[in-house]
This record gives structure tokens, C-alpha cells and sequence, in this order.
């Protein structure tokens, strides 16, 4: 099932005038993201945050710092979609 962005993001709905402060607008999203991952999926019958607390375990750290070097080649593609390698600008 795709997700629109509308969908997550309604652009006729303010949030701001519904709650006090941006704390409490976080606390009710976390409130709400927390009861939605303990359900049981449909098709797995498992909930997602059991799901995720498996998976964590396989998952590698992001590094702190990004890496300051790309390495690779330059390549031009002309108009006729043509890709030429080592003779770029």
C-alpha cells in the first residue's frame, strides 16, 4: 500500500491551534506511534515493534561523521543518451 504525502502531512489540517505547544504535539504523535507498532500485523501477526526489535539486531550503527570523500568516475551522457567514460569536462 503506497502512502501519499497528503496523507501523513494534510494540508487543510493546522495542529498548531489543536495543541498548547510542539511538546505536547510530540508527546500525542509518540503516544499515538507507540499503540500503532505494539498492534498485530494482518499478515506476519506480529507487531511491528517486535518485528523491529529482531531486525535492530542485524542492523550496523551509522557512522557519526559522513564520509568526506566519494570516490568514482566522472561520466558524460550526451543527447543521444550515449554514457562516455574518461573524456568528461
Amino acid at each position: 500500500m503506497k502512502i501519499a504525502k497528503a496523507d501523513l502531512v494534510p494540508t487543510t489540517a493546522n495542529l498548531r491551534n489543536r495543541y498548547a505547544t510542539s511538546a505536547k504535539l510530540i508527546t500525542t504523535a509518540a503516544a499515538f506511534c507507540e499503540k500503532v507498532n505494539a498492534r498485530s500485523h494482518r499478515e506476519t501477526g506480529r507487531s511491528p515493534a517486535d518485528m523491529h526489535a529482531e531486525e535492530r539486531a542485524r542492523l550496523h550503527a551509522i557512522p557519526q561523521a559522513p564520509y568526506a570523500l566519494a570516490l568514482g568516475q566522472q561520466r558524460v551522457v550526451t543527447r543521444s543518451s550515449v554514457i562516455s567514460l574518461g573524456n568528461g569536462p
